[in-house]
Formats: structure tokens, sequence, C-alpha cells
């Protein structure tokens, strides 16, 4: 009984010892005519970009001069959209419909030129692209393509999704994970640290497991999880619905065990899809008007 209750006191003072807090509440507000989803902070951290309505077209707003400026207009460009590390360049997939068909091209689009270059076009069946080691890499019919491919397979893990399944590319091995024996997995991502695995069993609660797919943390029902870049924390939403439309959604962030916790908006704002800045020093949500929210962020670990 000793040795239980000193365990509780150890996991309290743990728990006590960390705290969580936001404020500098910023607000991009959404045009007359539509609204904004899906942020993404630039690498130094100056630029928030975010998506238009149904993921059309990619916006940014300069945090220093206040203002809104489009990218494109291109239709689900604004989905999983990625930089280059050095922040010069952003990568995305467009999606072009023949026929009655989506075909999808792989783009890039630099912003010191503002020159858009087509990498790949006529996929049927690609993910969103990964700018990885300075270069871009893409999954298509279930195969790893792009320009460092084969540097990417024998040298850096790769986390990608193929339909509901979790695969991992290392060492040139293709390896499809099964954490939960379920196979129905979503937003799976790598942690910054190249170690750890963060998806979503769908409709149901969120994971961390290692790379060989042993479940190391179970966050309980966490949608649209990102990762902290130091690893330690991730970004989510908690969302309900009727069965047709959101209902209601708050934000959080929560250390990796789950022992801390702490919601970012206020009740009064339905927050969805959350990010983080790469310093770590801010986070960034979409609201259900089509609003942008931005706050800093603080965690005191304690000693």
């Amino acid at each position: 009984m000793k040795h239980f209750i000193l365990l509780l006191l150890v996991a309290f003072t743990f728990a006590s010892a960390q705290n969580i807090s936001f404020s500098n509440k910023e607000v991009i507000k959404s045009y007359s005519n539509f609204g904004f989803t899906n942020p993404r902070f630039s690498p130094d951290g100056n630029t928030l970009y975010f998506a238009g309505e149904n993921f059309k077209g990619i916006y940014s707003y300069n945090f220093t001069t206040k203002t809104t400026n489009q990218i494109n207009d291109y239709y689900g460009s604004g989905y999983n959209f990625t930089f280059s590390e050095d922040g010069s360049t952003i990568y995305f997939r467009k999606d072009d419909y023949v026929n009655n068909k989506r075909y999808f091209s792989i783009m890039s689009h630099s912003l010191e030129t503002e020159s858009t270059v087509t990498i790949a076009s006529d996929l049927r069946n690609t993910n969103a692209p990964q700018a990885i080691n300075g270069k871009v890499v893409y999954q298509e019919n279930g195969k790893l393509q792009g320009n460092i491919a084969s540097e990417a397979l024998n040298n850096t893990p790769i986390v990608e999704m193929d339909y509901t399944s979790i695969v991992l590319y290392l060492n040139g091995n293709r390896t499809e994970l099964d954490p939960l024996g379920t196979n129905r997995y979503l937003w799976a991502s790598l942690s910054p640290q190249k170690d750890k695995i963060l998806f979503h069993n769908v409709g149901e609660n969120t994971y961390i497991c290692d790379l060989a797919g042993n479940i190391l943390y179970d966050l309980g029902y966490a949608a649209a999880p990102q990762w902290s870049a130091d690893g330690k924390y991730v970004i989510y939403m908690q969302d309900e619905d009727d069965g047709h439309f959101i209902t209601k959604s708050d934000v959080y962030v929560s250390s990796i065990d789950g022992a801390v916790t702490a919601k970012v908006n206020s009740d009064d704002v339905m927050a969805m899809y959350p990010t983080w800045s790469p310093d770590g020093k801010k986070v960034a949500f979409s609201s259900a008007d089509g609003s942008i929210f931005v706050y800093s962020v603080t965690i005191n670990e304690g000693e």
C-alpha cells in the first residue's frame, strides 16, 4: 500500500511540475466569400500558410506585415502541403478532373521566383509529397517515388499512408505496420527524432508506437494529431458530430504519455486541424467560420 501511495505521489508531482499555457491570441479573419483551413508554419516561423475552403488554393499570412496573399488556386493544393528545409519552396499535390476521374500532379512552387513546376503528373493513386533531405518524395501505387527515392529508402525512415495502412520505408525495405491488428489507420506521421510513429485508429483512439509497431502510448481520442518539434508533445482536435456535420471541436496539447493536457481554444470557438510552429513557441488552428487562430504557447516542464 505504501508503494502504491508513493507511486501516485511521484506521478502527481511530475504532472504538477509541468504547466502549459497559451497567450497573445491573433486571429486571421476569413474572406467574405470563403474561409481558411489546414494552417502550416513556414520553417522559420515568420509566415503562416493555409488552405482555402475544400483545400482549394494556398494562402500566406506574414506576421510582420499582417497581410494575406494567395499563392495559388489549384484544387487540392492546400491538403498537406509541405516545405523545403530552407523554406524557399512549397511542395503540394494538385487535383484535376478529366471525364469524371480524378488525376493528381506533384508540384513545387518557388517562393523566391514565384514559379511553379510540375514534378509528376497524371497520377491516380498518390499521397501529398514529403520533403526529406532537401528533396521531394511521394508514394504512388504503393511505391516510393521522387528524386531521392533510392537514397531515402536506404538512409532515412519514411512513413506513408497506403489507403488505411501504415507503411514504413527503411533500409531498402517496405514494411506495412499493423500495430492494433485493425489495419484501419489515419494521420500517421514520423516523430521529428525519427524513432516513433503517431497514428489514429479510425473512429477510436490515437497511439504512438516504435518503428517495429510496438505500442508505447495511448492518447485517447485525438484527431488530426501533430508532433511538437521536440517530440515530447502532440497537438490534436477532439471533435463530435451528428453523423453528418461536426457539432463540437476543441484543440488540446498533450504530453506524449498523456500525463499533462491543456485546452487551447476558448469554449465559444469550434477549433479544428491544429499545427505547431517549428520552434514550438506557437500553435495555430482553423475555426468553423473559416478563421485562423494563432497562440503563443509556454510549456514549463519544471525541474
